[in-house]
């Protein structure tokens, strides 16, 4: 899958499993490749109150062979109601009540296709989707990590940080470059900096008090098409992150992931307003990796009121303010779910 992912240019959702007995408690394949999107199930208990959510017990969580971090995200997937292929005897479908991370992985993949069909130039940039969907997460977790967490990762993926105009309120998907791609030669001193000279979107806006959440993803190189994940079967970069105030150059945030962790992660609340400067840092670059896919998106996030107007479907209260991705500046009130 992370051949697919690399150089068919698609996003994939995958299920983190189902622990079903003592014998199975990693992620596995395919969840557990690095540039998969693994999902976990989070149990919403069908309540208006999110402080009674919490991850399903059966959703697998410990880190696969592969050495990633997994799962990234996690999703509703407990007492799901579907239709069957099934019919009673008046010919009306048959229902049932299914549980388990198949059911909740489904339901990234349609958020994601809620952002394809409002910037059709997301389809092809899987590492933007990625990061979109782990920003979502900022809004609603289970875990006190809020970033990396063992069970939900970066957080809860919400439709309606992607679908939903209210929310997303004269926001923009629009920000580094027009291309998300890197090369090694653009690195000065082991810096690449985002900022108003690159970003087609225009500055990067902080302000005081105010909570963000930066996200950058990157997909590592499989040297075949059947190849396991694993380090001595990949090309594999590593990138940090790092946030600073433009005019003075104040770090604001670090993420020092390893190349076993495509993904990394800032959540700030700046004491005062200002320009930042996104840094993107060359820790290990093989010689033979060309170029390096990756995508990055950032956006304000409100601290939310635990008690929702509505159940899980999250309402008019949700503040997710903007979104701000690769690769193109356009409103994302094209997007009206």
């Amino acid at each position: 899958m992370d051949y697919v992912v690399r150089f068919s240019r698609v996003l994939v959702t995958a299920a983190a499993g189902n622990m079903n007995d003592a014998s199975h408690t990693h992620v596995g394949s395919p969840a557990k490749a690095y540039n998969v999107l693994a999902v976990g199930n989070v149990d919403g208990k069908r309540t208006r109150d999110w402080s009674d959510d919490e991850m399903s017990p059966s959703s697998l969580f410990r880190d696969p062979d592969s050495g990633a971090a997994k799962p990234e995200v996690a999703a509703f997937g407990t007492r799901i109601t579907m239709p069957t292929n099934s019919f009673d005897s008046q010919g009306e479908i048959i229902f049932r009540t299914v549980t388990g991370t198949s059911f909740a992985a489904p339901m990234v993949a349609a958020v994601a296709g809620l952002c394809v069909d409002g910037l059709p130039t997301l389809a092809n940039n899987p590492e933007g989707l990625r990061a979109l969907m782990m920003l979502s997460g900022a809004l609603h977790h289970v875990e006190s990590d809020r970033i990396t967490g063992d069970k939900a990762g970066a957080g809860i993926v919400l439709a309606t940080v992607a679908s939903r105009t209210q929310v997303l309120t004269d926001s923009f998907f629009g920000g580094a470059r027009s291309t998300p791609t890197l090369f090694q030669s653009q690195f000065t001193d082991g810096v690449f900096e985002h900022n108003r000279n690159n970003l087609t979107g225009g500055d990067i806006l902080l302000e005081a008090g105010k909570p963000m959440r930066f996200v950058l993803t990157y997909s590592q190189e499989p040297t075949a098409r059947n190849a396991t994940p694993s380090p001595s079967s990949y090309r594999r970069a590593d990138i940090d992150m790092s946030l600073h105030m433009e005019d003075t150059g104040e770090d604001l945030g670090f993420s020092l992931n390893g190349p076993n962790v495509p993904y990394e992660i800032i959540d700030v609340t700046p004491t005062r307003s200002g320009v930042a400067t996104i840094r993107i840092h060359n820790v290990a670059w093989p010689n033979d990796l060309a170029s390096l896919k990756y995508g990055l998106v950032w956006g304000f996030v409100e601290d939310l009121d635990s008690d929702q107007s509505e159940d899980d479907a999250y309402e008019d209260n949700d503040t997710f303010e903007t979104a701000t991705p690769l690769p193109v500046n356009t409103p994302l009130s094209t997007i009206n779910g």
